[in-house]
């Protein structure tokens, strides 16, 4: 079980974290970095816990953003590009097992989204379970600091922030409240935070056990710039 992070397309003035778990046999491909050895003077716990709040503050402000997930199922590998703003979020998928859609398969996802938009009941419905998954992912950024404990790993520095990464365990005194939280209870992997803006950059996580989950869930978190 896998669960794997999708990087954001910037756009200004926002940009998006996408976060997706899934099910998946093949293993987690590692991104190369340079960290710096030196380790500095950090409570990654309170690093933490700050790039948490700034997202969850995030969560309530109105932008724009776009940002694309890559989903890992049983039928196959999918990509999906998403376009969120107050008034809902439109998405459409962009590739199938890494390779873009035929002109086909494009005509097909350009009549779904026009039946969409021309349908106010099915529209109503989408808005709906936009802002329960929304509500969804806050509830999940919120954990983060208690879920989990957290360990200096390495510092590089990216287009002048410094990124550091903390690797983490579950916290065997998080009690979880609520069913959709057990899941951060058999995982373990790390976070990269951009410690200059206080947010979070990445998170990449392995499931190594079933924590109630029985199949592929994701969510996501939006950061402004």
């Amino acid at each position: 079980m896998r669960y794997r992070i999708g990087r954001s397309l910037k756009i200004a003035p926002a940009l998006a974290l996408a976060i997706a778990i899934s099910l998946s046999p093949k293993a987690l491909a590692k991104k190369q970095q340079e960290p710096s050895k030196a380790t500095p003077t950090i409570n990654p716990h309170e690093l933490v816990a700050k790039a948490v709040a700034n997202e969850v503050k995030s969560a309530n402000d109105n932008f724009s953003m776009m940002y694309r997930i890559h989903r890992h199922t049983s039928k196959g590998e999918e990509t999906k590009q998403y376009i969120e703003t107050k008034d809902g979020t439109a998405g459409m998928t962009v590739a199938e097992d890494d390779k873009p859609l035929s002109p086909e398969r494009q005509q097909q996802e350009f009549q779904r989204l026009e039946a969409i938009a021309q349908n106010p009941a099915e529209i109503q419905r989408k808005k709906r379970q936009q802002k329960e998954d929304s509500d969804r992912t806050v509830r999940m950024v919120r954990a983060l600091p208690d879920a989990f404990t957290y360990q200096y790993e390495s510092t590089e520095t990216k287009n002048g922030d410094e990124m550091v990464r903390l690797k983490f365990q579950p916290n065997p005194s998080f009690d979880p409240p609520s069913r959709e939280l057990q899941v951060f209870t058999g995982m373990h992997g790390f976070v990269v935070v951009d410690a200059t803006k206080e947010r979070i950059a990445e998170i990449n996580g392995t499931l190594f056990k079933s924590a109630g989950v029985s199949s592929g869930i994701w969510i996501k978190a939006a950061v402004s710039s």
